[in-house]
């Protein structure tokens, strides 16, 4: 795809990922006046990317379900258009803790499709990323392919935790039906870095062995597979750029892709002692790892999910860079100033 004037519009651009794909934005040549693209971020949140004067930019900081349609007409900066929605009630532990995460979770979504399909009858949308999760795959201990043959147990959720999955396959048809020409559904899988909530696995527990000196660990046999922000928008952009190899035999965007560091596939205990170890190198602290036995998983998630990265690495070429290690230095950086 030639990337010059867009307009890339961010639902719910300040969190984790959309820091980093606007860090990413900023950085690369996409930002430059002569390629005329604009970067649009719509969250109620502050942002904590503050991009230089001198791109095209504008943050809408208001609750996306409260635009209006005079807003939505300013969303529109050239005729073409690369929306992502990035906009969601974030996370596993949100779900266990809400009693209306679905109800919620539909209002925003279909708000952001009416939305939606008001900007694609003023304007050409190139391209429309719904940002999914690895939850989608329910709680089955592998997966084969990314498509949609995978949700069986998705159908007659067992745990509460995969109400979280359940919504997100949802909305991938959901936005799939709107755009059949121009969908792709992006499934993460374990994305962290320093502008990620405290309450996730890697900063929660850099955090509790710098507070408490002590990291507890669910289960610990669970396997993830770490990928860092950076990398994942570089992705992402590997993405925008070259959808065109993506198609399948129906001459279609193909529907979902992943993206993981299989280089980063872990076990949450060794993570902890990963952990562990490196603090003592680096600050001369003991931390204690507490283990608490489980496998309910409503806690502790799947066991293990390798993921199919052919789209990824083989037809995009695309493979992370940033190691476990870096990632864990990275956030002592951070957090010990």
């Amino acid at each position: 795809m030639n990337l010059k004037n867009k307009t890339f519009i961010l639902f719910g651009g300040t969190g984790l990922i959309g820091s980093y794909f606007t860090k990413e934005f900023i950085e690369s040549n996409l930002a430059k006046k002569e390629n005329n693209n604009h970067l649009v971020i719509i969250d109620k949140n502050p942002l904590k990317i503050i991009p230089d004067k001198n791109i095209n930019f504008e943050f809408i900081q208001k609750d996306i379900n409260k635009l209006t349609k005079k807003d939505i007409k300013k969303l529109i900066k050239t005729d073409d258009l690369i929306i992502l929605n990035l906009a969601a009630i974030l996370g596993v532990k949100n779900v266990l803790e809400s009693n209306d995460y679905m109800s919620s979770e539909m209002t925003l979504q279909l708000k952001i499709k009416s939305i939606s399909d008001i900007l694609k009858n003023e304007a050409n949308v190139d391209l429309f990323m719904y940002f999914s999760s690895s939850e989608a795959y329910g709680h089955q201990f592998y997966m084969k392919e990314d498509n949609y043959s995978q949700f069986d147990s998705l159908l007659l959720p067992t745990y509460i935790r995969e109400r979280y999955g359940l919504s997100k396959f949802t909305f991938e048809y959901l936005f799939k039906e709107a755009f059949p020409e121009n969908f792709i559904s992006v499934r993460p899988f374990n994305v962290t870095g320093i502008y990620q909530d405290k309450n996730f696995v890697i900063p929660k527990m850099i955090n509790d062995a710098l507070t408490k000196n002590k990291i507890t660990v669910y289960g610990g046999n669970q396997i993830r597979h770490f990928i860092h922000g950076k990398d994942f928008s570089k992705a992402l952009f590997k993405i925008i750029e070259n959808r065109v190899i993506l198609n399948n035999s129906d001459n279609k965007i193909l529907d979902i892709i992943n993206v993981a560091n299989i280089k980063n596939r872990t076990k949450i205990l060794e993570l902890a002692y990963k952990i562990k170890k490196i603090i003592k190198k680096r600050l001369d602290r003991e931390i204690e790892i507490e283990t608490i036995d489980t496998d309910d998983y409503n806690i502790i998630g799947h066991k293990d999910r390798p993921c199919d990265l052919n789209q990824l690495y083989f037809k995009l070429k695309f493979q992370p860079q940033i190691s476990l290690n870096e990632i864990i230095n990275e956030f002592l950086d951070y957090y010990v100033k």
